[in-house]
């Protein structure tokens, strides 16, 4: 339908009225169609009534929108609503798509875990009752053999005096009794009086129930108390020059002095028997000191040790066969302990001396001595003869050696030579001299002394005989040595 139906005119003159009615009324029906339309301008009004039908046809040169109800172009719907901005959103949308499927998989998962938490939580809620069991219960055994917490540190059934077991507040404080049925506890072992081996305050001030000072504590053993007034004692006794304080008389055949007898001098009469005196084991007793005189001859005084002590460091015993001969031991508490013996008389003799009684005398033999006498010059051939040296002993001489040499060597048969005490051999087999040798040391047959020999007298008149020389060589520079020592 049109949208403006105008009333055509035929004539103006013939009714002016009507004509003019007609006009107004196309004016004003002008007028009603103008207001229906869309202003270019923008002139009031200018807003659509009802849907607007474009026929298919486009709206050009469309600008950007820049409030909610703006048109929207083509290339702005592209780049904000199509194109790579629509890819985004369908990938966006598939992952919502598969976040929604994860969700719901957790979901179940968390179904899960809510079961297991739940059976968690019973299980925590045994082990709680557990540990608490653990921690406070004294009423028996948790489980088996073992014990609470409390029940082992305070006491508990089956723990508190049990064998083997014993709550720590009895391992601390209990006395007069074992904790365990076989051992004590801290307090005894420091303050009791019922161990065997003695408690620390026993070693410190003394033994038994009343900790008294002269009471040995274990073993004869006695407090460091009473050790401490010992050494006072002994240090008073040193300090007035008195190194010992008792002297004892001994006859007995045995003695084994204690270590409370320290500062005892012994007076042994070994006339009729030997006398064996066992030192006391030391133990921790340092300084305990006995000194010990010989006073006969006869028989001998012999020290032994106790246990594992040593007698200046051996386990051999020390004898002392001297007369009025005085040995002093003093105790090192060591490892081992250790008795450290002075003999301050007695002397020990080494080689080449000897001792009878308390005399000491040279032993001769050990000093070898060695007479050489020459038979000739250097050069000379060798003859032959009897006396071919003559000379006297300068002292009394026992012949244990002799020997004989020269420079030039016999050849062709031995050099042989015998050796007279005022007139008779000392020579059983003769000295010899083989044939190409220099000295009777390489000589097939040895010199053997005997008839006159060995003991030579002094001022002896000594002769010297050649029985033979070298056949083809007789030898020269012939010299014989007489070996042995004064007399």
């Amino acid at each position: 339908m049109a949208k403006l139906t105008l009333t055509d005119l035929t004539q103006l003159s013939s009714n002016e009225t009507s004509a003019v009615t007609a006009i107004n009324n196309n004016n004003a029906a002008i007028e009603a169609a103008l207001e229906l339309t869309v202003s270019r301008d923008g002139t009031t009004p200018n807003t659509l009534t009802a849907d607007l039908d474009v026929n298919s046809k486009k709206f050009l040169n469309v600008p950007n929108p820049t409030a909610g109800g703006n048109a929207v172009n083509k290339t702005y719907g592209d780049a904000n609503y199509g194109g790579s901005a629509a890819t985004t959103a369908t990938t966006k949308a598939s992952e919502a798509a598969a976040s929604a499927v994860t969700a719901s998989t957790k979901a179940s998962e968390a179904s899960s875990s809510a079961s297991t938490a739940s059976g968690h939580a019973s299980t925590a809620s045994t082990q709680a009752t557990l540990a608490t069991n653990y921690a406070v219960k004294v009423n028996g055994a948790i489980t088996g053999s073992d014990f609470s917490s409390k029940a082992w540190a305070v006491g508990g059934t089956n723990v508190t005096s049990t064998g083997s077991r014993g709550a720590a507040k009895e391992w601390a404080t209990t006395t007069g009794a074992a904790v365990d049925t076989s051992e004590f506890s801290s307090k005894e072992y420091a303050l009791g009086t019922t161990l065997t081996t003695g408690s620390s305050k026993q070693w410190a001030l003394g033994g038994g129930s009343s900790f008294t000072e002269g009471t040995a504590v274990a073993g004869g053993v006695f407090s460091a108390k009473k050790y401490a007034a010992n050494a006072a004692a002994s240090a008073s006794v040193a300090a007035s020059g008195q190194i010992y304080s008792t002297v004892v008389n001994q006859t007995g055949a045995a003695i084994s002095p204690a270590l409370s007898a320290d500062g005892t001098y012994y007076l042994c009469d070994t006339s009729s028997n030997n006398i064996t005196v066992t030192l006391p084991a030391i133990g921790t007793s340092e300084g305990v000191k006995y000194a010990f005189q010989k006073t006969s001859a006869s028989n001998s005084l012999i020290f032994a040790r106790s246990g594992t002590d040593t007698l200046n460091g051996s386990a051999s015993n020390i004898t002392i066969t001297d007369v009025n001969a005085q040995i002093q031991f003093v105790s090192d508490d060591n490892s081992p302990d250790n008795w450290v013996g002075v003999n301050l008389s007695q002397i020990t003799v080494g080689t080449g001396l000897t001792k009878t009684g308390s005399v000491v005398a040279i032993d001769q033999t050990h000093l070898k001595q060695t007479i050489a006498i020459a038979c000739g010059d250097e050069i000379t051939a060798t003859a032959a003869g009897t006396a071919v040296v003559t000379f006297h002993m300068p002292y009394a001489f026992t012949l244990t050696g002799v020997k004989a040499g020269v420079t030039t060597a016999p050849v062709g048969s031995v050099l042989t030579v015998d050796i007279n005490e005022a007139g008779s051999t000392v020579l059983t087999t003769k000295l010899t001299i083989d044939a190409g040798e220099l000295t009777s040391g390489s000589a097939a047959t040895a010199a053997v002394i005997g008839g006159a020999g060995p003991a030579l007298a002094d001022n002896a008149l000594m002769t010297i005989d050649v029985d033979g020389v070298g056949s083809s060589t007789a030898g020269a520079g012939l010299k014989v040595y007489l070996i042995g020592y004064a007399t």
